[in-house]
């Protein structure tokens, strides 16, 4: 069925872009490559570079050029290259052996190229000095320097990282790493803790002036200061250049001891919102035992001091300066710093990290906190979000996925991107190491050494065990004490020989939890004792949140054996200091380190253990003793380099490295697992030489131009749709094919329609039904259904809508006897899923499933699928939450290219064309109407100077940042109604000007 005509708004303006029109934006060039290369038996030569159709610079997506016996040795393009016009474009040759890339050509940079006209010829000699033989003078080349073979064209132009000149580095923190102390005569002193945020002898990154933002107290008990006291320590700390904020009392105790004590450090420790009353913090106070009422109030709490650190950052941050977000008592913050920049220059400008010192949990334990959801925007309103070890990033990754539907993949450098608020958030595993200056000062003070003396003359000639631990239940220590105790009746050889050296630290935030903890263990310590002997055991607490430096280092050097068997545990930086300690010319010793802390995954030259099993842990700890020296050696080589080259400044200057060296490069993040892409396509989707969509340029390209058309996508492009990933779906956006877009988006697409000089189609998944009742009512819309499989030109009478079935030859209902039995089967072992039987294909959706456990599903059934359906003509594909089966040959790009076809032929070639998609399956109309101007270029009659689509207008458009074949991008959905309103805005002014 042939395009109907309209009468939409009748005859038009002629008005168009010429080609010496000072606009150039959406236009392309055909690219045609020659080289003149010898090649040995075996080689061919390829070409990758920064545009889509050349590969965008990855090796396996060069592109393979062809010679012939008349031509040899010059090489050639099969087909001309299309890219964008007067844009700069850079590309290189590359030897291939086998079909297997073997080399880059001499170059140390690639070749420079920017193209002014329709259709430009270039010839090149690959192994020579560059030198340019053009046909015509279409485009502007610039020469390529000699170099080496083995040049990486990705990586080409690399420099060292450095800060932007005059940026300040802002470390916020809720406690600053201050001693603040008060003499007889009530002055005011005060003194750097040893802490991985505080002062350094080494800076932080190279040339940032360094600032420190947060609480002060001279006390645990934050007593409140007088305005004259105040004052006192903003002058006493300014310069040591640290801004102290004030905080009411009542906040404090509401947020601090309350929300983040007695809920965030519980739930992130994995402990179930249920337990929190019995390991919370009283603090001698009814009102703050644990209820719903009392939570709310303590999250209104934490909300006023998240915005009283707000407050203060807005007022000094500048566009170049970072802001480094310490720990969990501060997750609103990243996102009060991005909301304000919006609202006041119309766009994030800040560069923020946020890390957190403490584990996170994993997202069934996440989900119970009301709050979860805006707990997890606040972190990933940050640039960087970072974690001490894999094992909680990945309970972050799966709670972002869960809560909000985020996916995540691989990037560049070793990180994890993940895709929110339409940029790339990374996410980094980065542990800091020891401050090796500090302890070998600690080393030479006389102070240590008679400390040592000290422990060693207590002793005796017994073999020390040492441990030093927060005297909280998480510690583990009850649990050291039980495997201390069966080991010493395990092995009672060692019952004369050893002693356990246990030290606990009351840091006064957990009360109830740290008294209980200390009953308990000194409970356990007299029982030990009693049965063994007071010399096997040597029990001691302190008050305060650390040991000083000398008295460490003294425990450190008498120890042979350090043991920790923390139950949950983020930093804890004792066990590599031992490590160090412990280094040449003194003896190695054995760290003995609990399965569930971070350093776990750090250290490889530790023994790991699970302090549960009490048996193991006991062997372990016989294991240690009875360790010969060369082995103690080798298990110290194996850790110290890595935990001694890692000291805070260099951590830190790692951590911004990693996030202005992605500041720099496109965002990639990943496209949810939604379909198995032919092999053309995977590996060359990329975000080089990705922009955004200027809306006025594209308004300005369609009101010059007499011939349009306009391809979109339904679900994810004209309306939103909730993330696949998340657990529980909204069902108010869980599918799109139950709604209808939005009266202002559908009033722009009648205009659209309306007018003579366009077409319009409307390419979904949905099925017929679907899609007609969602859209059929529009005056002068093709639909096309099925991701292209049946389609539908704009009826010619209202209502009297005729559909084209692709005919692929497939007997479906023979298809369907083999595929039903294994759908069903599935279908019965996954809860929420569903299958689909359409005329033409069969579907089964996981959507409603739990989406990790769907999604293995879906991997497992796509295999037997394939196997089973192996002698029919057909393709199984991941589609949007479920597995299709549908011809080998169906996609979008199929009915994309019909679209263009009939519209030539009817109104002859475009000068203008928009294609809008958000997805995996949306690729495919990209590549065809890539392939499709290719094609018309091979038909151009020779020597033509003049070509039908030389002038015009190409749109490829996705939604949302992501690897994909389009040259634009928008944000959203939002975006993609903005700009048709505006270009349907455009025809109704155009009409009525004639």
């Amino acid at each position: 069925m042939a395009p109907s005509p309209r009468t939409g708004f009748g005859r038009r303006s002629n008005r168009r872009f010429t080609p010496g029109s000072s606009s150039t934006h959406g236009l392309f060039t055909r690219l045609h490559l020659e080289v003149t290369c010898r090649t040995e038996f075996g080689q061919t030569v390829h070409v990758s570079g920064s545009s889509y159709m050349i590969g965008q610079q990855d090796p396996s997506a060069a592109i393979e050029m062809v010679t012939t016996p008349e031509q040899y040795p010059l090489w050639r393009t099969r087909k001309p290259i299309i890219v964008p016009r007067n844009e700069k474009h850079s590309y290189m040759y590359a030897l291939f052996e086998g079909g297997r890339f073997s080399k880059w050509e001499s170059l140390s940079t690639p070749r420079k190229l920017f193209c002014t006209r329709p259709v430009v010829h270039i010839r090149d000699s690959f192994d020579r000095s560059f030198k340019s033989n053009r046909w015509e003078a279409q485009g502007e080349l610039e020469p390529a320097r000699s170099s080496r073979n083995d040049t990486d064209i990705s990586e080409i132009g690399g420099s060292p990282i450095r800060p932007p000149a005059g940026s300040k580095l802002y470390i916020v923190c809720f406690h600053l790493p201050l001693k603040l102390s008060k003499d007889e005569n009530g002055r005011f002193s005060v003194t750097w803790k040893e802490s991985l945020i505080a002062l350094s002898e080494d800076p932080p990154p190279d040339s940032m002036d360094t600032h420190w933002v947060g609480t002060i107290s001279s006390d645990s008990d934050f007593v409140p200061f007088s305005e004259e006291e105040k004052s006192e320590i903003i002058e006493l700390l300014m310069p040591l250049k640290c801004t102290p904020l004030f905080l009411p009392d009542d906040t404090i105790k509401k947020s601090y001891h309350g929300y983040c004590k007695q809920i965030l450090w519980p739930a992130f420790h994995n402990i179930d919102v249920l337990d929190l009353a019995s390991c919370g913090n009283s603090n001698n106070s009814a009102n703050l035992n644990w209820d719903k009422v009392n939570a709310l109030a303590w999250f209104d709490a934490f909300v006023s001091m998240n915005q009283a650190f707000a407050h203060h950052m807005i007022r000094v941050l500048r566009e170049i300066d970072v802001m480094w977000v310490h720990d969990y008592h501060l997750m609103l913050l990243p996102k009060m710093v991005a909301d304000a920049d919006k609202i006041q220059f119309g766009r994030r400008r800040t560069n923020m990290v946020f890390f957190q010192h403490i584990p996170f949990p994993t997202s069934q334990i996440f989900r119970s906190l009301v709050q979860g959801e805006l707990l997890l925007q606040g972190m990933l309103s940050a640039n960087i979000v970072g974690f001490h070890s894999f094992d909680h990033a990945r309970h972050f990754l799966n709670a972002g996925k869960r809560l909000l539907g985020l996916s995540y993949q691989s990037i560049k450098g070793g990180l994890i991107g993940v895709e929110y608020d339409k940029r790339t958030v990374m996410v980094v595993m980065s542990h800091v190491g020891v401050e090796p200056k500090q302890l070998n000062k600690g080393l030479m003070n006389p102070e240590t050494e008679k400390l040592v003396v000290e422990i060693r003359k207590k002793h005796g000639d017994r073999i020390i065990i040492g441990g030093l631990d927060v005297c909280q239940k998480l510690s583990g220590v009850s649990l050291k004490l039980l495997s201390f105790e069966r080991f010493l009746a395990e092995f009672p050889a060692w019952k004369k020989k050893v002693v356990l050296v246990q030290h606990c630290l009351v840091p006064g935030t957990r009360n109830d939890d740290e008294l209980q903890t200390s009953e308990e263990i000194v409970e356990l310590t007299k029982r030990i004792k009693d049965t063994y002997g007071s010399e096997v055991l040597d029990y001691s607490e302190s008050k305060g949140t650390s040991v000083p430096l000398e008295k460490r280092i003294a425990l450190y050097l008498c120890s042979d054996v350090l043991l920790f068997t923390a139950l949950r545990e983020g930093l804890n930086l004792f066990p590599l200091e031992y490590i160090f300690v412990r280094s040449d010319p003194y003896p190695p010793g054995v760290v003995l380190v609990s399965e569930f802390s971070a350093s776990s995954s750090l250290l490889n030259g530790a023994i790991r253990i699970n302090p549960f099993d009490v048996q193991s842990t006991a062997s372990s700890l016989d294991q240690a003793l009875r360790m010969e020296s060369n082995e103690k050696a080798g298990r110290r080589a194996r850790d110290l380099l890595y935990i001694s080259s890692r000291p805070s400044s260099e951590w830190t200057y790692q951590v911004l490295a990693d996030m202005w060296a992605m500041s720099d490069e496109a965002s990639v993040t990943h496209m949810e697992e939604t379909m198995a892409l032919d092999g053309d396509l995977t590996h060359e989707m990329s975000m080089k030489g990705f922009t955004a969509l200027r809306r006025d340029d594209v308004v300005g390209s369609y009101k010059g131009c007499k011939r349009r058309i306009i391809l979109l996508d339904y679900g994810g492009t004209l309306l939103e749709k909730e993330g696949l990933g998340k657990y529980l779906k909204r069902d108010t956006i869980s599918s799109v094919s139950g709604r209808r877009l939005s009266q202002k988006s559908e009033n722009a697409i009648r205009a659209l329609c309306a007018d003579s000089l366009n077409t319009v189609f409307i390419i979904s998944g949905l099925h017929p039904k679907g899609l007609v009742d969602a859209l059929g009512h529009i005056q002068h819309l093709g639909l096309a259904a099925n991701n292209g499989l049946a389609f539908s030109w704009p009826p010619e009478e209202e209502g009297n809508r005729v559909w084209e079935i692709f005919d692929y030859g497939v007997d479906w209902e023979e298809l369907k006897l083999i595929a039903m039995p294994l759908l069903n089967k599935f279908t019965s072992h996954t809860n929420g899923s569903t299958i689909k039987i359409r005329d033409t294909g069969l579907a089964w959706s996981y959507y409603f499933a739990d989406p990790e456990w769907g999604q293995m599903q879906a991997k497992q059934l796509t295999l037997e699928l394939e196997t089973a359906l192996a002698a029919f003509d057909i393709k199984v594909q991941h589609v949007q939450g479920q597995i299709e089966v549908v011809p080998h040959r169906l996609h979008k790009g199929v009915v994309a290219k019909s679209i263009l076809s009939r519209t030539i032929q009817k109104y002859g070639y475009p000068d203008f064309v928009l294609c809008m998609g958000d997805d995996v399956s949306d690729e495919h109309m990209y590549t065809s109407v890539y392939s499709f101007l290719v094609d018309v270029d091979a038909e151009a009659e020779p020597g033509n100077s003049t070509g039908p689509i030389d002038n015009l207008r190409l749109y490829m458009c996705t939604v949302g940042k992501k690897p994909t074949h389009a040259t634009f991008y928008v944000d959203d959905a939002t975006e993609v109604e903005e700009l048709i309103v505006s270009l349907s805005n455009a025809s109704i002014s155009m009409i009525k000007e004639v």
